[in-house]
């Protein structure tokens, strides 16, 4: 793989990381789709695989580390006091409830 073609696969990472689609597919397709000469059973493909995905990590870390610290410290602060106070807090609870499984069906529902 040549410097230009990792460097079009990690803008191209970097591009769809955020949205809802696959950038690992991205990263398989595209050099397909575009006939570059590499293999990906190439013992090397896959390390350059991870290692562009633990960059982006790396950089949404950088990026957003204030959320990332403000969750944890919202969810202790609002087990401590019942009222959301500041955002870190309505941010952990929005997370703590995003992340609940579904109530079943019919659990809470009395007879008639």
């Amino acid at each position: 793989m040549t410097v230009w073609q990792a460097a079009f696969l990690g803008i191209l990472q970097g591009a769809t990381e955020l949205f809802p689609v696959s950038s690992l597919g991205h990263a398989v397709i595209i050099p397909t789709l575009l006939h570059w000469s590499y293999k990906q059973s190439d013992p090397t493909f896959l390390p350059f695989l991870v290692l562009l995905h633990l960059g982006t990590s790396g950089a949404l870390l950088v990026l957003y580390w204030r959320r990332f610290v403000a969750v944890p410290t919202g969810l202790a602060t609002a087990h401590i006091r019942a009222p959301i106070g500041s955002p870190g807090d309505g941010l952990a609870t929005a997370h703590v409830l995003a992340t609940a499984p579904p109530d079943p069906p019919g659990r809470f529902r009395t007879a008639t």
